[in-house]
């Protein structure tokens, strides 16, 4: 799999095509996905930063990750960030 065009020609708002989470079709922004180990008696929690992949809407509301071009049309209380804390 070949990573996204992250230019700033490619960073002008939603592109058009396959989410890279699920494979729907839809408006897609970039986004960096993260990964959240839950706290557990053998491990403190943690949030690894990942890939960075364009989803859609449905896998912005669900999943952990950081917008990282505009604003969520989707979600505008949430800003550009719905990544877990540091």
């Amino acid at each position: 799999m070949s990573d996204p065009d992250t230019s700033a020609a490619s960073l002008s708002g939603p592109a058009t095509g396959t989410c890279e989470s699920c494979g729907g079709e839809d408006e897609l922004y970039l986004v960096q996905r993260y990964y959240v180990t839950p706290e557990a008696w053998d491990q403190e929690a943690k949030a690894t930063p990942a890939d960075i992949e364009r989803w859609c809407f449905v896998c912005r509301t669900h999943y952990p990750h950081q917008l990282l071009e505009s604003d969520d049309p989707g979600d505008a209380e949430a800003g550009a960030s719905d990544a877990p804390p540091a």
